[in-house]
C-alpha cells in the first residue's frame, strides 16, 4: 500500500501522524484516540505503546546505559546520513542527530 493511502486511512480513523519515525522501518508513527503510538507500516505489537502503561522499569536504567544508548543512536544516524542522498531525509537525520546530541549533553551535565 502506498504511504499516502496508508496515512489517509489512519487519519480517517481518527489517528494523528506524529513527528517521530518507526525505528524498524522508518515510516512516520501515528497515535490513536487512546494515546497508543504505532507504526501502520510494519505494525509490530512490540512497537505499540500506551502512554498510560509505560514500563516503569525504564526509570531504573542508570546514566551510563543512557549514554551508551544515545551513542549507539548517534552512530546509527551518522551511518544513515553517510549513505543518504534525499535532501528531506538528510534534514530529518540532521534534526534527529541534533536532538540526540542535545539530550546526551544534558545527561552528561546533569550528573
Amino acid at each position: 500500500m502506498d504511504f499516502v493511502k496508508m496515512a489517509s486511512k489512519e487519519m480517517f480513523k481518527g489517528s494523528k501522524m506524529l513527528s517521530k519515525h518507526c525505528a524498524v522501518c522508518g515510516a512516520p508513527m501515528f497515535e490513536d484516540k487512546e494515546g497508543n503510538e504505532y507504526c501502520p507500516q510494519c505494525n509490530h505489537e512490540d512497537r505499540i505503546t500506551n502512554k498510560d502503561n509505560i514500563d516503569k522499569s525504564t526509570s531504573n536504567i542508570d546514566n551510563n546505559n543512557h549514554q551508551e544508548i544515545l551513542n549507539k543512536k548517534i552512530n546509527y544516524l551518522f551511518d544513515k546520513l553517510d549513505n543518504e542522498t534525499d535532501i528531506n531525509r538528510i534534514t530529518e537525520i540532521g534534526i534527529a542527530l541534533k536532538t540526540i546530541m542535545e539530550l546526551r549533553y544534558k545527561e552528561i551535565n546533569d550528573k
